[in-house]
């Protein structure tokens, strides 16, 4: 068989990739991930698609490389057999049954029928998929099975005899069956796999038990935590609901104060545009309105100046007059009203105090005198009449009671009377604290003289400018005066303050300047009330000035959380007697909690346990019964076996290892169990393939499967051989050996009909080129 082409419609990585091949050597390079694997699986696909059914999907071939474009995998392979071109095209499905596959002879240009319970490489390669991975597919070593059991190509290898050597094949073969009988069962029948498993299932058995009645014991207990949970729930529950009423009350309070310091700052936001109309700077304009108010006021205290005759001392003079005579007419009238009435009071109070306690002096020796004879008589009578003199002793006490009382009463009337008459004293306007020292007479005589001095220096005033009363002494006052001088004085002001007023706005006339400063005026008052509103409220609240920033947002979120928060309808209870018992609830969870044992397995594990070892235990007995029947069947087998191939096997595996090798090993012994001994020319005697190197190994299993090839193709078409990095582990001088043999085995051999050689080292790939004179390059 030659393969000329591989069409790669959609597999793996590749999709539209068509690659030509040539007979003879075909070099494959390409670094990791470029796709070498890639092929070798569609290699393996396209003629053997029937790979298992493997869930792990690194040896599910068919998941592996699913396109992840999700695009069916679908490729041909074009390639010549027995003369004739053939192409095979194969669109892969969910399973091997299902592939939808096409073979076509283009030499005679039909359709080719196939067996439908043969694969693909059945037909062509004339093998199975285990003889085509053990001899011409070489994805790596150390997997040619020992094991010859469901394995034709194995099979048929280990039929070969081994000349001369015939026994120690058998009792190897008999060692491993009997080793495999005391695995499972010992000599003493105590030991072994099939007896474990027979043990296990007791064991199971117990435990399901025990595990049923611990979960008896259990329930009730966790009845008990199941109910003691709802509690917790429940109190937990009307905790966060009271919580939630509470923080929505809150909200509601915190919302109603930042909502009206909101409008406080929106109206001091709209006065403040206002003053920044008037003056950018709100501290410069209250300076300035304060020197307005300043010019303002001085106004018409020009128009008031008295006349140049009459001097303003003598004006001023006229004015404290007058003030203190008003002050004095107020006060005659106090003494003449209320002043003479507390003095009569008072006087009426000492007196009838004075009256009391002359009767009381007189009542005290009267007293004194009855309570010395009814003493004496009481003293005599007592010997006869106890409970007279008793009755004697109580009026004289009952006496003395109202005596202590009345005392008491003229006391009151006397300090009430004398506070009314201090207050009296406190409303005149020439009080002083000497003056509660004096007596109504001198009181009255102060006030006089003060009353007469007044009038006198008032009268003197008056007619010192000839003038009867005050109305007059002003009249004459102001018409004395300069008044030109005034107005015009009084007008420059006007002007000044009108001019002023103009920075501000345009003004025409005093009175609209007037106007407009009482506007800034009343502004300048409102906005440091509501500055003064919004300091209290932020005050009062406990906010921080750096909520002005973001109050729109608190506000909004306040809305939002109470619109959202729908508190439950709870009692008012106290919340923390229900933490306290919460806490102890918990407490006790945790007590039933700790006395709980929870199983350490279900019952279904166990169950499921219990049938998985029941099914292990009848493997492992179907396995011992069977194992006892080949132990006989096979001993008689091995003695039929036919030992004409056998040397020829381990002639070819000789021979070529001792050329891949480099002649270092030359003898090799292949027994009917594949295991393998290898002697060096360089020392005597065999060495197990187990006692040697890595390298010594893929060399001999190399050399073994060429010869396997050579064998089963003897009478065959030659067919193609895949080695994937097959020289991964030889040194440089081992690789051209290997790389040598290869080239003359490709030449000579009537087995091989192309080699492709995969590898992703560039050092192999440049051996490659240097030893094979004829080679086809494929670039991955």
């Amino acid at each position: 068989m030659i393969i000329k082409k591989f069409d790669i419609e959609n597999f793996g990585k590749f999709s539209g990739r068509s690659i030509d091949f040539k007979p003879g050597f075909n070099l494959i390079f390409g670094n990791n991930e470029d796709g070498k694997s890639t092929l070798m699986a569609f290699t393996k696909l396209m003629f053997y698609g029937n790979l298992g059914k493997s869930t792990d999907i690194a040896k599910n071939l068919r998941k592996k490389y699913t396109p992840w474009s999700g695009a069916s995998m679908s490729g041909s392979i074009e390639f010549e057999s027995g003369g004739e071109s053939f192409r095979l095209h194969k669109k892969f499905q969910k399973s091997a049954a299902s592939d939808l596959v096409s073979v076509y002879n283009h030499d005679k240009g039909e359709k080719i029928d196939l067996p439908p319970s043969q694969e693909i490489g059945q037909v062509f390669l004339d093998m199975d998929l285990g003889e085509f991975e053990r001899s011409f597919f070489i994805e790596n070593f150390g997997g040619f099975s020992s094991d010859a059991s469901g394995d034709s190509l194995a099979m048929r290898i280990a039929n070969l005899s081994v000349s001369g050597d015939e026994s120690i094949s058998q009792s190897s073969v008999m060692a491993r069956i009997s080793a495999a009988l005391e695995e499972l069962v010992s000599k003493s029948q105590k030991k072994g796999l099939l007896v474990e498993a027979r043990e296990r299932i007791e064991t199971l058995k117990h435990e399901l038990s025990d595990l049923n009645e611990q979960t008896k014991n259990q329930l009730s207990l966790m009845t008990e935590i199941s109910e003691l949970k709802t509690e917790i729930t429940t109190l937990e529950q009307s905790i966060e609901a009271i919580d939630l009423k509470n923080k929505v009350e809150a909200a509601k309070k915190d919302l109603k104060r930042l909502s009206a310091l909101a409008e406080n700052l929106q109206h001091r936001e709209e006065l403040l545009k206002t003053l920044h109309i008037w003056n950018d700077d709100i501290a410069s304009l209250k300076a300035k309105t304060q020197l307005l108010k300043q010019l303002l006021a001085e106004i018409p205290n020009i128009e008031h100046q008295d006349a140049t005759k009459i001097t303003h001392d003598d004006y001023r003079k006229a004015l404290v007059l007058e003030n203190e005579l008003s002050s004095l007419e107020k006060d005659k009238q106090i003494i003449d009203g209320r002043f003479k009435a507390l003095v009569n009071a008072l006087s009426e109070a000492l007196n009838a105090e004075k009256k009391k306690t002359r009767r009381k002096n007189i009542i005290g020796s009267v007293l004194l005198s009855i309570f010395f004879g009814v003493g004496i008589g009481m003293f005599f009578i007592s010997q006869y009449i106890p409970w007279l003199c008793l009755s004697g002793l109580s009026a004289v006490a009952w006496l003395g009671l109202i005596l202590k009382k009345h005392k008491r009463y003229y006391e009151k009337r006397v300090d009430s009377a004398s506070k009314e008459y201090e207050d009296c004293i406190r409303q005149l306007s020439f009080f002083s604290e000497s003056l509660i020292n004096e007596t109504p007479e001198q009181i009255q005589a102060i006030f006089q003289e003060k009353l007469s001095r007044c009038l006198s220096d008032f009268d003197e005033l008056l007619k010192m400018f000839g003038c009867n009363n005050f109305e007059e002494f002003k009249t004459k006052a102001a018409e004395n005066f300069g008044r030109a001088e005034t107005i015009k004085s009084a007008n420059q002001l006007k002007e000044k303050f009108t001019h002023s007023i103009s920075q501000f706005a345009a003004v025409s006339s005093f009175e609209e300047a007037n106007k407009f400063f009482e506007e800034i005026c009343s502004t300048l008052k409102l906005f440091e009330e509501t500055e003064e509103k919004i300091s209290v409220m932020t005050d009062l609240s406990g906010f921080d000035s750096s909520v002005y920033d973001n109050i729109e947002s608190q506000i909004s979120y306040l809305s939002e959380f109470i619109e959202n928060s729908k508190p439950v309808d709870v009692k008012d209870q106290d919340v923390d007697a229900l933490k306290a018992q919460l806490t102890k609830k918990r407490q006790l969870l945790g007590e039933l909690q700790s006395r709980t044992t929870p199983p350490s397995t279900s019952e279904d594990d166990i169950l499921i346990q219990l049938s998985e070892a029941s099914e292990y235990e009848k493997e492992l007995s179907d396995r011992y019964k069977a194992l006892s029947l080949a132990s006989k069947t096979l001993e008689d087998a091995i003695s039929e076996m036919n030992k004409g191939l056998g040397s020829l096997l381990n002639k070819k595996t000789g021979e070529y290892l001792s050329k891949i090798s480099g002649k270092k090993y030359s003898d090799v012994l292949v027994s009917r169990n594949l295991e393998v001994e290898a002697r060096s020319s360089l020392a005597d005697g065999y060495h197990q393939w187990k006692h040697l190197s890595s390298g010594a190994i893929d060399k001999i299993y190399f050399a073994l499967r060429l010869a396997a090839a050579d064998i089963i193709v003897e009478k065959s078409n030659p067919l193609p051989l895949f080695l994937d990095d097959i020289l991964t582990q030889y040194d440089n001088e081992s690789c051209k050996n290997a790389l040598s043999f290869l080239n003359e085995y490709l030449k000579k051999s009537g087995s091989v009909s192309q080699i492709f050689f995969f590898t992703c080292h560039k050092h192999i790939s440049e051996a490659v080129k240097e030893i094979i004179s004829d080679y086809n390059e494929i670039i991955l």
